[in-house]
């Protein structure tokens, strides 16, 4: 049965700082989980990109319990049509070796959280049972935020054309 995957990809967004390779990674991890979901039902999976101006308001929702930086962010969305969390399993998803998978190995989503919160950035999770799950990651536009990382890269996410790279 198929899956199917759909994109919204902003144009022009502005640069972050960040691991191309690990960002990279957070979006696999997600979209895989998403697509995992379904097991053998169809049903769509979305990844979207744009920028947002953070408020105080969204640091409620913040997975990580930090507050965002305020300011001009990008954001890396990932909802499906799946069969949603149940809100006991929900509050264990970021759990390390925690799976509900046969196969799992239960590291996908950790692995995910430290990266955002190694690169600066904040992660929101909406889940509703029998409709489906949102993952939404922002990370600081390139000067809103001091990383000591040295080896910091300038990326651009999906739909950019050009972008920098700062050795």
């Amino acid at each position: 049965l198929p899956i199917s995957l759909h994109f919204d990809l902003a144009k022009d967004l502005p640069p972050i700082e960040a691991d191309i390779s690990q960002i990279e990674q957070v979006v696999i991890n997600l979209v895989g989980n998403s697509s995992e979901a379904f097991g053998m039902s169809p049903g769509e999976v979305f990844v979207s990109t744009g920028s947002i101006d953070e408020s105080e308001e969204q640091d409620a929702a913040n997975v990580l319990g930090d507050a965002a930086s305020p300011g001009e962010r990008v954001f890396i969305e990932v909802r499906d049509t799946g069969p949603g969390i149940d809100d006991e399993i929900l509050s264990r998803v970021f759990d390390p070796f925690f799976t509900t998978k046969f196969s799992g190995r239960g590291l996908g989503l950790p692995v995910v959280l430290g990266i955002v919160r190694s690169h600066g950035g904040a992660l929101t999770m909406d889940s509703k049972v029998g409709v489906g799950t949102r993952i939404r990651i922002t990370l600081p536009v390139m000067g809103n935020t001091t990383r000591p990382d040295s080896r910091s890269r300038v990326v651009a996410l999906p739909g950019k054309t050009s972008g920098r790279l700062l050795v």
